[in-house]
């Protein structure tokens, strides 16, 4: 009963964080120095910090691997523990 609360709590706050943003990172700056390595971003989608580095990687058209981290997640979550020691993102 209480996780569609969640969810719809979820959404709304990620909604309302793009149209306060007025769809901030759609729009592409020059292009600077590439990196050697693809860069990582561990990605929970509900996470205020992983939506400005996704709008940044935007803006600066960088290539980047996104790993999605859900809730419950089994396929990354693990990797983003061992890397780092807790579940934090991005």
């Amino acid at each position: 009963m209480l996780r569609p609360v969640i969810r719809f709590v979820n959404v709304g706050t990620s909604l309302l964080s793009s149209v306060i943003r007025a769809g901030s990172g759609r729009s592409v700056g020059p292009l600077g120095d590439r990196p050697e390595q693809c860069l990582i971003l561990y990605d929970f989608e509900g996470c205020p910090f992983c939506r400005k580095v996704r709008e940044a990687l935007s803006m600066l058209d960088l290539d980047a691997e996104i790993r999605p981290c859900p809730k419950n997640g089994r396929r990354f979550r693990a990797e983003v523990k061992s890397r780092g020691g807790r579940l934090s993102f991005p």
